[in-house]
């Protein structure tokens, strides 16, 4: 008997071990989204946050607040950033109300949300800010959760003193000359410039720059001919690689129209040269006549 009991109790233990363990009271979850999705230093935006208890009791008076004080950044591995300062203050910062939100009481697996107008330092440099959410509800300590907001300069990469022709002749090659100017105040990495349309000949469709100093500018120039009257589409796309490695592009599109080629009548062919002129003279001097200029 003594045994059976013992093993019952072994049993028991071990199935409880094995049961998934469930937290006791509430406990609240915060997930976050910004709108518009990619955030550049400078830009207004708002920070969507949505808090779900997952434990198993309701929370009471829930307050949210964001420590915009206390902000960390997880550095991109650009090095054009490097030399840059990093703001005297938080590159993030609540616009018009304060920091601090009242959502009342969350019921077992429910969820909230609330939102926050922001602001993002114009000079502060590509990254991932990490910004700590304060979670204060009834009987529970306070806690601390963290969210990363992405910040990610854009290039301001124009196209320029453009070259092209209103009107052109279906098989006849005209010049296409472009400035491509850096307008924004750091260096952008990759630059390069692709010229593509239907119905044309490109003679230097890719055209690669590289490194575009800030303030700076390169110029563009192809032949094209095209092959079929109608109206064209040229397309000029600009590439370049931002902060976080990755391809971004800028297309600016430019029309053409295409004429059908002209054919000219030919031309008489009329005798030239020393011995076509000693025969005028010898027919005027005989009186055989001549050919009128």
């Amino acid at each position: 008997m003594v045994q059976r009991i013992i093993a019952f109790i072994v049993f028991l233990s071990l199935l409880l071990i094995a049961m998934p363990a469930h937290a006791a009271g509430p406990v609240i979850l915060v997930s976050a989204t910004t709108d518009p999705i990619n955030v550049s230093p400078g830009d207004d935006f708002t920070l969507k946050l949505k808090v779900k208890n997952d434990g198993s009791s309701k929370a009471s008076n829930l307050i949210v607040t964001l420590d915009i004080n206390n902000v960390s950044i997880s550095e991109t591995a650009a090095p054009s950033q490097q030399q840059q300062d990093t703001p005297t203050n938080s590159p993030i910062s609540v616009v018009g109300q304060s920091n601090v939100r009242y959502l009342g009481s969350v019921a077992k697996g429910a969820e909230k949300e609330t939102a926050f107008r922001m602001i993002s330092d114009g000079s502060a440099r590509s990254g991932t800010y990490n910004l700590n959410v304060r979670l204060d509800y009834d009987s529970a300590r306070a806690q601390n959760q963290v969210i990363g907001i992405v910040l990610i300069r854009k290039a301001d990469l124009r196209i320029t003193q453009v070259s092209i022709p209103n009107t052109v002749e279906a098989g006849k090659s005209f010049k296409f000359t472009a400035d491509i100017v850096n307008a924004g105040n750091y260096p952008t990495n990759g630059v390069s410039a692709e010229l593509f349309c239907d119905g044309v000949e490109i003679k230097s469709p890719n055209y690669f720059i590289g490194t575009l100093e800030a303030s700076d500018a390169d110029t563009y120039e192809t032949m094209i001919k095209p092959l079929r009257p109608g109206d064209k589409d040229l397309k000029l796309k600009i590439s370049y690689i931002d902060d976080f490695n990755r391809l971004q592009s800028v297309v600016k599109d430019f029309k053409v129209k295409v004429e059908q080629k002209t054919n000219l009548p030919a031309k008489e062919k009329r005798p030239n040269g020393f011995l076509a002129k000693i025969t005028k003279f010898f027919k005027a001097l005989l009186g055989l006549g001549g050919d009128s200029e």
